[in-house]
């Protein structure tokens, strides 16, 4: 039996997959995550948004090349894409190869 102002539980709330992402609204941008599993536990579309903002903050020298050729290489990341957002990604990624070293591209031609 319960007492009405009892306290059951002390969950807290899950941060929303939208905090994940950088607000355009900022005035100098967050940086998005690199974190592999958050990465990979979005939605196919926003995995396309990701990569897009990831490159762009590479470009920008905000994050490590690396971290985002680690997780584009990642057997899971073009899991349940839609051909629309595979062709979006592929495109994203060799408009922007220069960003990536030699044995890197090599990988990713391969």
């Amino acid at each position: 039996r319960r007492l009405p102002a009892e306290v059951v539980s002390r969950r807290r709330p899950a941060p929303s997959k939208a905090s994940l992402f950088a607000d355009d609204d900022e005035p100098h941008g967050a940086i998005i995550t690199t974190e592999l599993r958050q990465v990979l536990s979005m939605k196919p579309e926003h995995r396309a948004k990701w990569l897009g903002k990831a490159v762009q903050q590479t470009q920008d020298g905000r994050i490590d090349a690396k971290e985002v050729y680690d997780i584009v290489a990642h057997a899971k990341f073009a899991n349940d894409l839609s051909e629309k957002a595979g062709r979006r990604m592929f495109r994203i990624v060799h408009a922007n190869l220069r960003l990536f070293s030699s044995k890197q591209v090599a990988a990713t031609s391969a």
